[in-house]
């Protein structure tokens, strides 16, 4: 239960065994035990249970605290492997017994992960991996969760002492919020031209000469994009500076 509960208090059956190497059936069969013996255990269906959100977080805290970011580790590299094979950064080979594999959703994979290298102490990993899941979440044009992870990232990043790696980090995720603004903009609040536009101008704010060059073109073409799209003269005017 106490490794369910670093899950998370929504959990998998698989993914569970595949933190502590049982299969899938041993561990329903434990969790069946826990019923038995009284424990508040939710089945959701298809292997997923839910503990109620107090009684996770006691058992979470009760494991010590560097089995807990060791647990925390290995669950998001079964969700998005640093070095993502061909069949992409959502799958992870279990075990050759295993008639499971990992959610083949890779921007959840890479948001999940994130936030459990986070909560193992690895921010900077963390900030890469919602990053990841912006991308992805991009390409499928799921713009909310794209936001959602972009935005993720940011808060996160804006917790720890700057350096340059990190300031680089954060010019890619507002880029990439700012990507996410301009191409759903009229979709609600959270996505306009303007507010894409002052975000583009915070990443661009925070780019130096040394920056990869992929990353500043990518800042002042979108820049360029948006300013297009607001479509008055000055804003035109800009747009053409923004790409000469």
């Amino acid at each position: 239960l106490r490794a369910a509960a670093v899950v998370g208090h929504r959990f998998e059956a698989w993914f569970v065994g595949a933190l502590l190497e049982l299969d899938e059936l041993g561990v329903l069969e434990l969790l069946q035990t826990a019923h038995d013996q009284g424990v508040p255990l939710e089945d959701l269906g298809d292997g997923r249970f839910e503990l109620p959100l107090t009684m996770a977080e006691t058992l979470a805290a009760d494991v010590l605290p560097s089995l807990r970011a060791y647990w925390h580790r290995v669950l998001a590299g079964l969700l998005a492997p640093e070095e993502a094979e061909s069949d992409g950064p959502g799958t992870t080979d279990m075990s050759p017994d295993s008639p499971r594999e990992a959610p083949d959703d890779p921007t959840m994979d890479a948001a999940r992960a994130a936030a459990h290298l986070s909560s193992a102490g690895e921010r900077d990993q963390a900030v890469k991996r919602y990053i990841q899941a912006a991308q992805q979440s991009i390409l499928q044009g799921s713009w909310t969760r794209a936001l959602e992870a972009a935005q993720a990232g940011i808060d996160l990043i804006a917790q720890l002492p700057e350096t340059p790696p990190r300031r680089q980090l954060r010019a890619t995720a507002l880029a990439l919020l700012g990507t996410v603004q301009h191409n759903a903009a009229g979709r609600g609040s959270a996505f306009s031209l303007e507010a894409a536009l002052a975000t583009l101008e915070e990443a661009e704010k925070l780019l130096v000469d040394e920056d990869p060059a992929d990353l500043v073109a990518g800042v002042r073409a979108t820049t360029a994009a948006i300013c297009h799209d607001l479509g008055d003269q000055a804003h035109l005017e800009r747009a053409l500076d923004e790409l000469t």
